[in-house]
């Protein structure tokens, strides 16, 4: 029956977003260029200029030559990844409480994490991510736990090297996911030994040859086509570029929430405060009515009433709000585990319950880390604060009826009211969604690689992507090259023409990691036939607009007004500041090919 319910949900989600997860410039069509390139036999870090580990796009590029390159492919393959987390959390989570708990733990994930958008943003889902490596260090990531458990409780060596297998995995990813995964790692294959000491050897032995495999085979593979320096520091990803100066950086300052370190810290400690009111409220009233005679129809009208007096008088806001607490919650419980497990001494019945709550709190609050004090269900909370979001939930429906059972109550209405109060969270999640998905009704892009964005008259970005797209395919010459600055290589994915420069982005964060003279070098020997220059946000990097501020690809604007000619414009000017826009710019030589 939770199988069915959890699959009812999956399905109905899936269907009534079809198609409108995905961004039509930013991000999401970089994922699709490079899994086309290499399908194509080119080389990552060589021919493509990548600042993070290979596996997913590599991945991606697999799927693309078995399967096909479509954007259907790959939504279908994250469709099953994104099964396989609602598969892999429910199994953890029912050894770290029960059934239910866990039951409505994976609806949670569906109804808040799976599929909406609460941003202008798109991508910030598991069908369409904004980056593979988010969902598929995820994925990795709760087999690796569930990998350790399952070595913790039955001593398995094949367990144990599938628990290495998946960590070696997560360190081709990104170092956000990669540092999370080895503290909880380590402390896992700490219990699994302590709990086996007659098989340490040989459990330690198959974890670390799992845990290198991968790593071993993508050096291999990489250094039969490049040098071997370049492919260590492409595998190695950017845990190179892991630095101090990274905090002087406008666009991680903002998103960790360090541009207002005060007021990020004051909210986070007021959201616990709340959330400890909540715990204590539903301990307190779950005892009065265990002490007296109530009748049967009381907890779930109770239950009703707080769910819909939630729905009516709380706004969405409130429970996006509820992430503050997200630190604290899994640090709290990742103490509270240890400890417990200490007393047990790492023996007796609860020590898979008390090993299950201390690895998912452990690698759920280290992978806050990218999110610091600014934790969130949106943007990057999709991924990074889902595993601490289950936590909570795990929380108020598995242990507070606990605590109440304890004070003197049955846990009947802690547990009944905890759970509308989750019903209400997902409803009014979905409700954010729902009011933007409304507004994607138009289809743009070519067949197999659609998808749906708003009209022209509500947002006017994604109708112009496609009406570019179009004048694009009636301007470029056959095997014509085709770059996009700052951010566009959808453009490139749905014309299938190659940028011929070993960028795809030209964002300052990008340019700061290469180095602005490198690119701008690169992009003058490649010499790509036609230029777009296309509208991008420039505010949340802390620079000045592209192509005008010398941080942000002056030179490199300059270079291509004083080599190229221009050919149309498709709305206002870009980097103007007067809307979405795009101007097409044709190398001279190309003009005879093109006026054909």
């Amino acid at each position: 029956m939770n199988a069915l319910v959890i699959g009812v949900a999956f399905l109905l989600l899936a269907a009534w977003s079809w198609g409108r997860w995905t961004d039509p410039q930013i991000d999401f069509g970089n994922e699709l260029y490079i899994a086309w390139q290499l399908a194509e036999g080119k080389v990552l870090y060589g021919d493509i200029a990548h600042r993070n580990g290979p596996l997913s796009h590599y991945w991606n590029a697999l799927l693309f030559q078995i399967f096909g390159v479509s954007l259907r492919t790959l939504v279908w393959a994250n469709l099953a990844v994104l099964a396989a987390i609602c598969t892999l959390a429910f199994a953890i989570l029912r050894r770290a409480a029960d059934t239910r708990t866990a039951t409505v733990c994976v609806l949670v994930l569906l109804g808040i994490f799976g599929f909406s958008q609460y941003g202008d943003i798109a991508n910030y889902n598991y069908v369409t991510p904004y980056h593979h490596f988010q969902t598929h260090g995820i994925a990795l990531g709760l087999g690796m736990l569930w990998a350790l458990l399952r070595a913790l409780e039955g001593g398995s060596r094949a367990a144990a090297a599938a628990a290495g297998a998946c960590l070696g995995a997560v360190m081709l990813t990104k170092i956000e996911l990669s540092l999370p995964a080895s503290a909880a790692a380590g402390i896992g294959l700490v219990l699994v030994l302590r709990a086996h000491p007659g098989s340490a050897l040989s459990l330690a032995s198959a974890f670390f040859v799992g845990a290198l495999a991968l790593p071993l085979l993508f050096l291999a593979k990489l250094t039969a086509a490049l040098p071997f320096e370049l492919a260590l520091h492409g595998l190695l990803g950017n845990f190179v570029q892991l630095g101090p100066e990274l905090l002087n950086d406008a666009f991680y300052r903002s998103g960790a929430g360090l541009d207002a370190p005060g007021n990020n810290a004051l909210r986070i400690f007021f959201a616990s405060i709340t959330l400890a009111g909540v715990v204590f409220a539903l301990v307190a009233v779950d005892r009065e009515l265990g002490r007296r005679a109530v009748p049967t129809w009381l907890r779930p009208v109770a239950s009703l009433l707080i769910f819909v007096l939630a729905v009516t008088v709380l706004a969405p806001s409130t429970w996006f709000a509820a992430a503050r607490s997200l630190p604290v919650v899994t640090f709290a419980t990742g103490v509270g585990a240890a400890v417990a497990l200490l007393r047990a001494g790492g023996t007796g019945p609860a020590t898979p319950r008390l090993a299950a709550l201390l690895l998912w709190s452990v690698w759920s609050f280290g992978l806050l880390g990218k999110l610091l004090l600014l934790p969130r269900f949106g943007h990057y909370g999709f991924a990074l604060a889902m595993p601490a979001g289950l936590l909570l939930v795990a929380i108020l429906i598995g242990i507070v009826p606990e605590l109440a059972k304890r004070a003197g109550g049955n846990g009947r209405f802690a547990r009944s009211a905890a759970t509308a109060l989750c019903a209400a969270a997902v409803f009014g999640g979905l409700r954010v969604a729902a009011e933007r998905y409304a507004e994607k009704d138009r289809w743009v892009g070519p067949p197999g690689d659609a998808i749906r964005v708003e009209s022209a008259e509500r947002a006017p970005r994604g109708m112009r992507m496609g009406a570019l797209q179009n004048r694009l395919a009636e301007l470029l010459p056959p095997d014509a090259t085709l770059m996009v600055y700052p951010e566009g290589a959808m453009l490139n994915y749905w014309l299938r023409r190659d940028n011929p420069s070993r960028f795809l982005l030209y964002l300052p964060t990008e340019l700061d990691a290469a180095g602005r003279g490198a690119v701008l070098a690169d992009v003058q020997a490649a010499a790509p036939d036609f230029v777009v220059l296309l509208q991008r946000g420039h505010r949340e990097f802390g620079v000045g607009p592209f192509g005008r501020d010398p941080q942000n690809g002056r030179a490199l604007v300059s270079w291509i007004r004083s080599s190229y000619e221009p050919i149309d414009q498709l709305g206002p000017q870009p980097f103007a500041g007067r809307g979405f826009g795009a101007e097409i710019w044709r190398r001279p030589e190309n003009a005879q090919d093109t006026d054909r």
